[in-house]
Order: structure tokens, then C-alpha cells, then sequence
């Protein structure tokens, strides 16, 4: 299975990235070519090669899309074929009718092929694409084909429908040499006619039917009365919901209502067949990579809730499978990426679906009413508002006043923490009464650091009982919280001349002394 990354797995990357990476796209591997045969026997003795199909293990696939999310993807190159060594080897008989003339020409006009392929029924569970060609598939994901002998969709439909991640079929006639025309000796042999049944991972389109023959020495080989259709169902993926059909179009998901982009990363798969779970695989390995290697900022790692698959298209030929996952699911609306121009060539978006996972689709990465509340305290700088709410006032003083009047005269006091009195009679703002009393203290944490030391003030008043002289005393703690607190903790001792009691109510917040 070989893939090309186009995210970088550290989690959270910029918006514009889900669309099309180009970038990725350039690099990617090519699309294998199908390799139909037309000449069906190479060697003296062996049977003639009338089918084959391409077996496509799921768990295998999964398995290499699970070990490349945490390595280096590699190209590995198409095998070239070998040269024949035959020469003018008989091949199967094939259909049984030939055209008369037997030539290309007459092969393309005759209306033998053209009434059988107008008049085929269109099996159950598939939709017609296509009817009555002259050229065959060049469709993503080639799974083989077989030979038939009749033109009977019902037959080639049934095979697809039990070959694994085969999702369309391609039926039709095609004009064959008799023998192996590798040799001046038969460089232009009688012909034979074979239906041809080839199934396809990707669906077939009247876009991708270029195959429109090829020469064999002097032998013509040719097409026609080419049919195709697609499977109406895609695979169901255990633990998602069903599949959201999004045509012809890709998610563009905004920034969520807590302004986090969604987005976890993307997959370009160039072979196989369209196999939803490849990005299935792709998206539970992206949770683990993301829990692995957490976010240095110390915020929560994204899990991966729902993927879109589709298939990318470049001037109407496949380029490969696209997979984007997102940390939550987004409805059909914002199906609006429908591909892109770059330079002459023209990207499009085909076969898209979406999954939704069935335990969780997914979540802001904070409330929605929690995010707003934030922003109401940002624009508001409600902060303040928000330290008392949450008791994060940093100073707590305590004083102890001592009047010394007359020697038989003496009282103590401690004054309560104002932040304590503050948190107890504060009103919470008009614009933010309209929020839950759990949103507020959410977004509050979000938008205060709590403190982690208190400041302890002790202020000292001394009234000499003769000379009414008064001396007050401050010493404070240690602080590492806020700049106020520090500044709180700055107090020096200080002396001052005999005040009235007025001023010494002052002092204490409205405490009164008396004899």
C-alpha cells in the first residue's frame, strides 16, 4: 500500500491546510496502470489468462496505514513488465461473432454490439454511468476482470459485488487478435471477439473511458459497446455512523465556536482500491499519535471524531484517495471545497463521503457558552471581576491594632481579608448575566491565573497614653502572585504625628477606639 503524508502529525495545523495540498499531490506516486490483457496465452501449454483477479486484504492495508502515521512514507516503483518470447501463439476463441468486414472500422459501427449494450439490464444495487462507447475504463483502483460469454451485466455485477472494495464494473466488446501477433509471420491476424467484464476500487466514469484500443504490429485492437456502473452502497465502518453522502464536494470546516481549528491532518492514498477504512485506520492512529506527543503549551492533546474520504481527480483521471480527519464532526453545509486550478490543470472532488463517529462526534475544544463568556470578559475586562469570583485576590492582611489610652484601656482586632468581603458582596456584571453561573466560572479560569502564595500584612498602632503621639508599624509577607500584591509587600515601617480619631478610623476601615 504505499501513501503519501500530507500533514505533519504534531496535531493541530493552519485552517487552509484541508483543502487540497498541492505540495503533496505533486510528489505523489502515480496511479498504477491497469494491465487488461489482449493477447491471453505468451507460452506454448498454458491456459489462456481469460481472468484475474486482484485480492485486497483489508487488514493488511489497515496495518500500513497504522505504521506509516509514525514513519516516513516510501515510493516503491512499478515493476516493468517483461517482453514476450512467443511468436503467433493461438488465443481463446472469444464470443463467437466476428464483423463482416472483419476489420476495425466495421468492428466500431456494427449495431450487433451497440443494440446488446443499449438493451442490458442494469443490475440491482448499481447505477448506470455509461452506455454504448467506444473506449473502456481507466478508472482508480484496478481488481482484475474476466471473461465472459455473453454480454450479461447481471454476471459481471455479481462478481463485483463479492470481490472486496471493488465499487464499479466495466462491460464490453472488444476486438482481439486470433493469435499472438508477435511476428511478421501474423502481424495482422483474423480477429476474435471477447466480452470483457473489469471490475474497478474507484467509480467508472464516461470521463475516465479512454482506453480506446491499441495496435498489435498491424492488428487493430478496438472497443466497443462499453457500459459502466457503480455500486448504489459504500462500507459500513464499525464504530461510525452511516456514511454522509457529500457528491461532488469536500469539508471546508471554520474555526470551531471557541475560534480552535478542527483539523488534524490529511492522507493521499495512490493504489488499492477506495477504501474507506484506510482513513478509518488513519484517524484511531492519529488519536494515539496525538496522546503520545501532547501539545508542548501544556493544552489537551485533539482526538480524532470524524474523516471525510473522497476521491481527487486531476483533468478527470484519479490521482489517488484523499482522507481529512478533524477533531469534530461537521455537518453538510460545509461541504463547499469542490477542488481547485493550478496552473492548466484542473483538481476536482468525486465519490465523497463522511463518517461520524457513533460514541462521540466530536466537541468544541471548550463550550460553546463558555467561549462566548470568555469573549465577553475579554472585550469587558471583566478580569478583576473574575479573580474575586474565584478567590484569587493575592493579598490577605491581617492587622492588629493596639490603643494604648490609659493604661487600664486596651483592645485587639483583626480585620477580615478584603478579598474575602469582596468576593462575598460583589454583583456579577449585566453582561454576563445572561451565562450559566458554571459557564462564567469556566471562562473565568480561562482568563485569570490563580494565586499561589498570600501576602500577610500586620500593621501595628501604638498611642502613646501621655503625649497622644501615635506610631504605626507595617510588616508584611511574601508574595509571588501578582504585581499588586508585591507592592502590598513593599510597606515600610512609618511615623506620623498624633491624628484624631477620625483619621485613625480611617486607618482601620471604620473601626472606632474608645476608652
Amino acid at each position: 500500500m504505499r501513501a503519501t503524508f500530507v500533514s505533519v502529525l504534531a496535531g493541530l495545523t493552519l485552517a487552509a491546510a484541508q483543502g487540497i495540498d498541492i505540495d503533496a499531490v505533486l510528489a505523489a506516486s502515480p496511479v498504477p496502470t491497469a494491465d487488461v490483457p489482449v493477447v491471453f496465452v505468451t507460452a506454448k501449454g498454458e491456459a489462456p489468462a481469460t481472468a484475474s483477479i486482484s485480492s485486497y486484504i483489508v487488514s493488511q492495508a489497515a496495518s500500513s496505514v497504522a505504521a506509516a502515521i509514525s514513519a516516513d512514507p516510501t515510493n516503491a516503483n512499478l515493476d516493468k513488465r517483461a517482453a514476450s518470447t512467443t511468436t503467433c501463439l493461438p488465443q481463446p476463441t472469444g464470443y463467437g461473432y466476428v464483423s463482416n468486414p472483419d476489420t476495425a472500422a466495421q468492428f466500431l459501427a456494427d449495431p450487433v454490439f451497440s443494440s446488446q449494450a443499449a438493451a442490458a439490464p442494469v443490475p440491482a444495487g448499481y447505477t448506470k454511468i455509461f452506455e454504448n462507447l467506444n473506449a473502456s475504463s481507466q478508472a482508480y483502483g484496478y481488481l482484475g476482470y474476466s471473461t465472459l460469454k455473453s454480454y450479461d451485466t447481471a454476471t459481471c455485477g455479481g462478481k463485483c459485488t463479492k470481490i472486496k472494495g471493488c465499487m464499479a464494473f466495466n462491460l464490453y466488446f472488444e476486438r482481439d487478435p486470433s493469435v499472438n501477433p508477435d511476428s511478421n509471420d501474423c502481424a495482422n491476424p483474423p480477429s476474435v471477439t471477447q466480452i470483457k467484464c473489469v471490475f474497478w476500487g474507484g467509480p467508472v466514469t464516461k470521463w475516465n473511458a479512454l482506453n480506446k484500443g491499441q495496435f498489435r504490429r498491424q492488428f487493430q485492437v478496438v472497443i466497443a459497446g462499453s457500459n459502466g456502473y457503480v455500486n448504489n452502497s459504500i462500507s459500513l465502518q464499525a464504530g461510525y455512523d452511516p456514511p454522509i453522502d457529500l457528491g461532488a464536494a469536500a469539508i471546508d470546516a471554520p474555526p470551531d465556536c471557541s475560534s480552535h481549528d478542527t483539523f488534524l491532518g490529511s492522507k493521499l492514498f495512490t493504489s488499492g482500491p477506495f477504501d474507506a477504512n484506510l482513513c478509518l485506520t488513519a484517524c484511531s492512529a492519529q488519536t494515539v499519535y496525538n496522546a503520545a506527543n501532547p501539545p508542548s503549551d501544556g493544552t489537551k492533546p485533539l482526538t480524532c471524531q470524524f474523516f471525510t474520504t473522497y476521491l481527487l481527480y486531476k483533468n478527470n483521471l484519479p490521482v489517488g484517495q484523499y482522507c481529512s480527519l478533524y477533531s469534530k464532526s461537521w455537518p453538510l453545509q460545509y461541504a463547499t471545497n469542490k477542488g481547485m486550478t493550478y496552473g492548466k490543470d484542473v483538481y476536482t472532488i468525486g465519490s465523497s463521503y463522511a463518517f461520524v463517529n457513533s460514541t462521540s462526534p466530536g466537541a468544541p475544544y471548550y463550550p460553546c457558552d463558555v467561549a462566548s463568556a470568555t469573549s465577553v470578559i475579554e472585550k469587558s475586562t471583566y478580569q478583576p471581576f473574575c479573580s474575586t469570583l474565584l478567590g484569587y485576590t493575592p493579598t490577605v492582611s491581617t492587622v492588629t491594632a493596639t490603643v494604648t489610652s490609659a493604661p487600664q484601656r486596651r483592645r485587639r482586632s483583626a480585620l477580615e481579608s478584603q478579598g474575602l468581603v469582596r468576593r462575598a458582596e460583589q454583583a456579577t456584571p449585566y453582561a454576563l448575566a445572561t451565562f450559566a453561573a458554571t459557564a462564567v466560572t469556566s471562562a473565568c479560569s480561562l482568563e485569570v491565573t490563580p494565586v499561589t502564595s498570600a501576602v500577610l500584612t500586620t500593621v501595628t498602632v501604638t498611642v502613646a497614653p501621655n503625649t497622644g503621639a501615635v506610631t504605626t508599624t507595617t510588616d508584611a509577607g511574601t508574595s509571588t502572585s501578582t504585581a499588586a500584591a508585591a507592592a502590598a509587600a513593599a510597606q515600610t515601617s512609618v511615623s506620623m504625628p498624633a491624628p484624631g480619631l477620625d483619621v485613625l478610623g480611617q486607618l482601620f476601615g471604620g473601626m472606632i477606639f474608645g476608652r
